[in-house]
């Protein structure tokens, strides 16, 4: 990080003036939207900056609030400076980040403030993105393209020529204007300088290719996996800086260095024992649980034998979603029941609590499949599993998208809550079919 100049301390309004703003007058500040859900990917993208020579002495700033955000613009623009604002989030996400947007853009009405949005929604529904009220979307993976971004408009150059960008210009042009992957090992997964961390993200993409998910449709579906050396760096960073527990972000947590299907069980103890040597006794890994999951044919007594060696987690997050095997094939899940029973039971004998994903509502799903599911999920329940409920919404870029969901029974949904209320199941899935009902109303379409 350059010593000559001084990125300003995080606002609660204004900016702190014992530091400079700006290497030059007129240069820009780059402003993210520091909302909970959409923390992890700005904090990749503010290392993704201060890693490179050109963008490591630009300003980063993270204000929380709409309200702070607006301050935070008016602030950087009476410096002289020109603010780039940052916005990620999920679909689920858009209609309440489009109300925020215009609100912010009321308060400061300012031609010189460029918002950027990205993140899954944006590279699913660029389109739908820009008409969101945003100057320019990003479309594919962040972290070369907001260096790119940043140069130019270091050097005043037109952000139209940056591939993966894309503006109400060059709509037309979406589909030939992604940016490219990236390799993991080029970036870190937060900011040392600024101590914006997030958890390790260890692999990117899915071969599993679910049809109901947006990983394996945005990030393609292959797996590109952080090397233990480098993710053991980053934990080393995570230590130094005081952080007593990791964690990790994947798609499938036991498909660590694999290529395929099966389990590489040599891969997956290196890395947890090159963590754990950094760690210690006194630090505390947690492998298998949010926000990763494992899926349930992974779940064996050797993957469980190497969990229990080095993490100190007590459960694990199983991806399950149906009790119903033709709705299993019917979402391209690619295992069976049995592999979810097998797992939750595993699970138990090795000392680790099952929370098993369930996902109702997935368009074709009959009522006998949800009949089905539902006497699966209290069966789990009565062995000892816990339930983590969920409603499907018909995410951009998915099979799925544009689908309506199939409805629950009062008699189904009241057995739900009864799990809920005895402690048994948990999640968000009545909040989430009023979603479900956002999206296909225009959230995403």
């Amino acid at each position: 990080m350059s010593e000559q100049v001084k990125p300003p301390t995080q606002l609660t309004g204004g900016l702190a003036h014992d530091r400079m703003i700006t290497p030059m007058h007129g240069g820009p500040v780059v402003v993210c939207y520091y909302r909970k859900l959409g923390r992890y990917a700005l904090n990749v993208l503010a290392g993704a900056l201060e890693s490179d020579a050109d963008t490591a002495s630009v300003p980063i700033l993270f204000p929380k609030t709409a309200e702070t955000l607006a301050s935070t613009l008016s602030a950087v623009l009476a410096e002289g400076a020109q603010p780039l604002v940052l916005w990620s989030f999920y679909s689920p996400q858009c209609v309440e980040i489009q109300r925020t947007l215009a609100q912010v853009r009321a308060m400061v009405a300012d031609a010189r403030v460029i918002h950027l949005a990205g993140g899954v929604h944006a590279t699913a529904e660029p389109e739908h993105t820009l008409d969101m009220g945003f100057d320019y979307v990003a479309v594919g993976e962040g972290e070369r393209l907001i260096q790119e971004t940043v140069r130019c408009l270091q050097h005043g150059q037109p952000l139209i020529q940056i591939r993966g960008l894309v503006s109400h210009r060059t709509r037309g042009a979406v589909s030939r204007n992604r940016a490219q992957p990236v390799c993991l090992d080029d970036y870190a997964s937060g900011s040392r300088f600024y101590h914006k961390y997030s958890p390790i993200e260890i692999t990117r993409g899915c071969i599993y290719a679910c049809r109901f998910c947006q990983t394996p449709h945005i990030n393609k579906a292959r797996f590109r996996h952080r090397s233990i050396g480098h993710v053991v760096t980053e934990v080393s960073w995570l230590r130094a800086d005081g952080f007593r527990d990791i964690r990790f972000i994947s798609p499938s947590a036991l498909s660590y260095g694999a290529v395929g299907e099966e389990v590489n069980h040599e891969r997956l103890e290196a890395l947890l024992a090159g963590v754990r040597d950094v760690m210690g006794n006194q630090g505390r890994i947690f492998y298998g649980t949010f926000p990763s999951e494992v899926r349930p044919e992974h779940v064996t007594p050797q993957s469980l034998e190497i969990l229990r060696r080095y993490v100190d987690n007590d459960n694990l997050v199983i991806g399950g979603q149906s009790g119903s095997q033709r709705v299993l094939d019917h979402m391209r899940r690619g295992h069976t029941v049995q592999h979810i029973r097998r797992a939750v039971e595993l699970s138990l004998a090795y000392g680790f609590r099952p929370n098993v994903d369930f996902l109702f509502g997935v368009p074709g799903e009959t009522f006998e499949d949800v009949e089905i599911s539902v006497d699966f999920a209290r069966e789990l329940a009565a062995i000892g599993a816990r339930l983590h409920v969920h409603s499907f919404m018909p995410l951009p870029g998915t099979p799925f998208s544009g689908k309506s969901a199939t409805t629950l029974t009062e008699p189904q949904q009241q057995i739900l809550r009864n799990l809920v209320a005895r402690g048994s199941a948990y999640g968000q899935w009545q909040a989430q079919q009023e979603i479900a009902r956002e999206l296909l109303e225009g959230g995403g379409e």
